[in-house]
């Protein structure tokens, strides 16, 4: 049997899916597009069941991954397995309920149990399953003892004919603008009603919908006259009302839900405020650089002490001295001078994790939705943007939450504008050497400054590319909830682990080959203007002269910097005397001026080979290769102005 798992984003659908399949998974594509396939087989009392994981998915939107778990599960399954949130009924129940309009047999298990009894939340599952007139089995998929109990499940369900067909209408809930006697005489199930009244039209869908192409307008023109909204806003909220509905009906609280909704709505009267809503936004912003800079910079000061101790105890050896070279000047300041900056990576993730687990990040993306419509970006650009704050890479993956081709492509060709985690560590060391007293304030204008220019740079695309149907952005903001630390501290862990192998693998294989580069010929000093390095960096260093670093090492450190902006750090470190007397010897090259001009340079200038591969996967290589000059472009001229002007005011 093949059977389909679909659900939100981060329900536990993975481990599910992973338990029920163990190795006997096959990973690919799905046709035509770059989104990640996954399949895999389980047997149970001699029935084998084809797993397919389908896209986790909010709603059934154009969104691509929306498209392809719409079609597969129009064609390619036969029953589909709903993963449910215990401690967000109402969410989970939106996108279930659309499911249950296609008509096979559908089942819920319902993850988070543990979390659910924390928050003091108990869910009647008998009532929700005669609610719904499904099978649900409610687990905690994090304990393999729960486990156990779910291909028993999906056997009885989907073998044993438990399962049922659902009989619910939700257009019985529309009646007052759909007709269903029509819908149904024009040969369309519900499920096809909903979807295409939400403008909603999928590759296998397309040839039922342009039959009735102009029946469904005639309904949608009829919607909007006699309501002032649209057909996809009026539906969506309806669904949500029977959510929120079942959810008030299944569940007891020992906080009373009203309770918490009037919490949150008092502090959302302040943080969503039209007025106050940005500014508040930009100083939690300022705030998080400030406390990365005034709680990092004394741990980091440990880690610097560490590595020198290492460095000094290398120099003291009589070992040969190439090997010294390549241990002190290839490894120690090379990867040692971005480790260094570990402490406050970490921390910058963990504000980040506070403000998504506590709820504000949502009430962010709102308040700056309006904001974005202002300069022509879509609401939805701001996930994405947000995103690359983290990393340019999963950033531009988010942009396919954006229905619009058009909004799709502006948010990928500006995302890398986004100031990366991989550039704090050189804002963090030129900061700390020239800007000392105003680290903060000097890291949250390059953040600020890279929207801006992103904004700008959509603005000039917007004109310049063929403009489309909009589509609206209905998002669910969550209650408040203060983070679980058990949930920060793993992340945190893991953010250190992906830095620590960054440094163990690129920039490890990077600083070994500016060692060389700097090392060769044998008979020149090291890391000279007569190595092979300097003769790469004087190629193009005149470009850079307006600019105000117009010499070798800045241009190599850019260059090297494409492969991981943290190399800049390290290729920097190598030339100016390793990690105790690069804050020296980097003034005599820089001035405060130049110095910002070079960070301006660093934020805009291209993107890592990374972000380039996957701009490549998601739009295309001739937009790849338009990034590439475009950003190298922008970052330029930013920085040379900056310079000029500098200049001229000084």
């Amino acid at each position: 049997m093949k059977i389909g798992i679909i659900g939100n984003p981060n329900v536990g659908k993975t481990t599910i899916f992973n338990y029920l399949t163990g190795l006997n998974q096959k990973v690919g594509n799905w046709p035509g597009v770059t989104v990640e396939k996954k399949e895999g087989v389980f047997t149970y009392n001699g029935i084998e069941f084809k797993i397919i994981d389908l896209p986790g998915i909010y709603e059934l939107d154009n969104s691509l991954e929306a498209k392809i778990a719409i079609d597969a599960m129009i064609d390619e399954v036969e029953g589909i397995i709903y993963i449910g949130d215990s401690t967000k009924i109402g969410r989970s129940l939106y996108l279930l309920l659309h499911i249950l309009q296609l008509g096979k047999p559908v089942s819920l298990i319902l993850n988070y149990k543990d979390f659910a009894a924390k928050q003091g939340i108990e869910v009647d599952i008998e009532s929700l399953s005669r609610i719904l007139n499904i099978n649900i089995l409610q687990i905690n998929a994090r304990d393999e003892k729960n486990l156990e109990f779910i291909q028993d499940f999906i056997y009885n369900s989907f073998v044993s004919k438990t399962s049922h067909i659902t009989k619910n209408s939700v257009l019985s809930h529309l009646e007052t603008f759909v007709d269903k006697e029509k819908l149904s005489k024009l040969g369309i199930n519900e499920f096809y009603s909903i979807l295409f009244l939400k403008d909603v039209v999928t590759p296998k869908t397309e040839f039922i919908y342009q039959k009735v192409k102009e029946n469904i307008n005639y309904l949608k023109n009829i919607i909007e006259k006699n309501t002032g909204k649209t057909s996809y806003e009026i539906i969506s909220e309806t669904i949500y009302s029977i959510s929120y509905s079942i959810e008030k009906e299944v569940i007891k609280k020992h906080i009373p839900i009203e309770d918490r909704l009037a919490i949150s709505n008092n502090i959302d009267k302040v943080v969503t405020n039209k007025y106050f809503g940005i500014p508040i936004f930009a100083f939690i912003m300022y705030i998080m650089f400030f406390l990365v800079f005034e709680i990092g910079n004394p741990i980091s000061g440990l880690f610097k002490s560490f590595f020198e101790t290492i460095g000094v105890f290398i120099d003291g050896k009589d070992i040969n001295p190439v090997l010294k070279s390549f241990l002190s000047s290839g490894i120690i300041n090379g990867i040692g001078s971005v480790l260094v900056l570990l402490p406050n990576i970490v921390l910058m993730f963990l504000f980040m994790s506070i403000l998504e687990d506590s709820g504000y990040l949502a009430r962010a993306a709102f308040v700056m939705d309006s904001f974005m419509h202002r300069f022509n970006l879509h609401g939805k650009s701001f996930i994405p943007m947000f995103l690359g704050f983290g990393c340019n890479v999963p950033a531009i993956m988010a942009t396919r939450i954006i229905e619009s081709r058009v909004d799709r492509l502006i948010t990928i060709l500006i995302t890398p504008f986004m100031s990366c985690s991989a550039r704090l560590p050189v804002y963090i060391m030129f900061t700390g050497i020239f800007f000392k007293e105003k680290q903060g304030l000097v890291v949250f204008s390059l953040y600020f400054i890279g929207i801006i220019v992103a904004i700008i740079s959509a603005n000039i695309f917007k004109r310049i590319f063929k403009d489309e149907e909009r589509f609206g952005f209905i998002m669910e903001l969550p209650l408040y909830q203060i983070p679980q630390i058990k949930k920060l501290i793993l992340h945190m862990w893991e953010r250190a682990l992906i830095y620590i192998k960054k440094a163990g693998s690129i920039i490890f294989l990077s600083s070994i080959i500016i060692w060389a580069l700097s090392s060769f010929p044998f008979n020149v000093e090291y890391a000279s203007e007569d190595t092979y390095i300097a003769r790469i960096g004087k190629v193009i260093s005149f470009i850079f002269i307006p600019a105000g670093f117009g010499f070798w090492q800045a241009s190599v450190s850019l260059i090297f910097g494409i492969f991981a902006k943290e190399t800049v750090v390290s290729t920097m470190t190598n030339f100016f005397g390793g990690i105790d007397d690069v804050s020296h010897r980097l003034q005599l090259y820089f001035s405060p001026l130049s110095a910002y001009s070079f960070l301006i340079m660093t934020l805009l200038y291209m993107p890592c080979i990374a972000t380039i591969s996957v701009i490549k996967a998601e739009a295309g290589t001739r937009w790849a290769i338009f990034s590439l000059f475009y950003t190298l472009f922008v970052g330029w001229l930013l920085s040379t102005i900056i310079y000029q002007v500098g200049k001229i005011l000084n």
